[in-house]
């Protein structure tokens, strides 16, 4: 009997457009032309950035954001389909990221080693795998398809933070210039 993967070929292809195949919403899109100024850019004093530890905050910079991201990818596959072994600290290490991430190139690098885990463990599976039930890294037991659908959509809800907080900083930017202009003037 033929093993299916009918499933995991629309998920690998949902992954794989959230990820970078869409024209206008994959999270790599909006990681394209990324400066240093703009990824630990902070819109309002009480953002947090990559110093601070802890859990991911609504208001962080684009570094910690892609950190969290990151580290979000590395977690679930190793608690779903590895040994379950992974910390929150030792996710660092496993993405190269214990020291700091001053800028974009490094970052991206450790966001793709993280998704190109994960999408090489969905890629492994067959549609019956995709209904065994595996760990979350809180200890709970979810269908393994439900991991890569969460993944999905956690790409693109952060992909959709990612570019209103670069909006927002070219927005800003253009605000300051136009200021000092009319302050030499």
């Amino acid at each position: 009997m033929a093993r299916s993967k009918e499933r995991v070929r629309l998920l690998l292809a949902m992954m794989d457009d959230a990820y970078e195949g869409s024209r206008w919403h994959s999270l790599k899109r909006t990681l394209r032309g990324l400066t240093r100024v703009e990824m630990h850019y902070k819109p309002v004093p009480k953002t947090l950035d990559l110093k601070e530890r802890g859990r991911a905050p609504y208001l962080s910079t684009i570094a910690r954001k892609v950190v969290h991201i990151a580290l979000c990818k590395v977690m679930y596959e190793n608690h779903g389909f590895g040994g379950r072994t992974l910390t929150w600290p030792a996710a660092y290490e496993t993405l190269g990221l214990t020291e700091a991430v001053k800028g974009p190139r490094k970052l991206v690098a450790a966001l793709d080693r993280a998704h190109k885990r994960l999408r090489g463990t969905l890629a492994s599976l067959t549609d019956r795998g995709l209904d065994k039930k595996v760990y979350t890294n809180w200890g709970e037991k979810v269908p393994a398809w439900w991991i890569f659908n969460c993944m999905i959509q956690h790409d693109l809800w952060h992909g959709a933070q990612i570019s209103t907080l670069r909006t927002m900083y070219k927005l800003q930017r253009g605000r300051s210039r136009k200021r000092s202009r009319r302050a030499s003037n």
